[in-house]
């Protein structure tokens, strides 16, 4: 049987991957939207991949435990 733990800084940075990406969203309304649905999309998109891969191993996102 395994249980899915999520890390409390895992959690964080899926919480800031997901203001990042509504912020970049918001931006159609603006002037210039690709600019700026770059610099938030880009941040978004990095924090996301850091905490799915084996680059944030001290603050992994979704952690499974085998019993």
């Amino acid at each position: 049987m395994a249980m899915t733990v999520f890390s409390a800084s895992g959690l964080g940075m899926l919480v800031m991957a997901g203001f990042l990406a509504l912020a970049a969203v918001a931006q159609l309304n603006d002037p210039d939207p690709l600019v700026w649905m770059a610099a938030y999309g880009l941040p978004a998109v990095l924090t996301l991949w850091t905490c799915i891969t084996d680059i944030g191993k001290g603050a992994q996102c979704v952690k499974a435990i085998h019993w």
